[in-house]
C-alpha cells in the first residue's frame, strides 16, 4: 500500500463515511479521550469490536482509495 506521503494534499482531506453504530462511535471518542474500561465489561467488548471494525473499514476504504487514485 501507498503511504501518505504520497498521496496529494487535498486527496488526504476527503471525507470517507464509516459505518458504526452510535456506541461504537461513542466508545471510540473516549478512547481517544484517555478513558479505558474494566476488563470484560460490556464497553471494553464494544470497544474491542468497534476498533475492529474502524480497522477493517479503514483498510477497505484505503485500497479502494488508491484504486480510484491510480486510474
Amino acid at each position: 500500500m501507498a503511504g501518505y506521503s504520497e498521496y496529494k494534499e487535498a486527496d488526504l482531506d476527503l471525507e470517507v463515511p464509516v459505518m458504526l453504530s452510535l456506541r461504537e462511535l461513542r466508545v471510540i471518542e473516549l478512547l481517544i479521550g484517555g478513558d479505558t474500561f474494566a476488563t470484560g465489561s460490556d464497553w471494553e467488548l464494544v470497544a474491542e469490536r468497534a476498533q475492529d471494525k474502524l480497522a477493517d473499514i479503514i483498510c477497505e476504504r484505503r485500497i479502494v482509495a488508491e484504486r480510484n487514485l491510480s486510474k
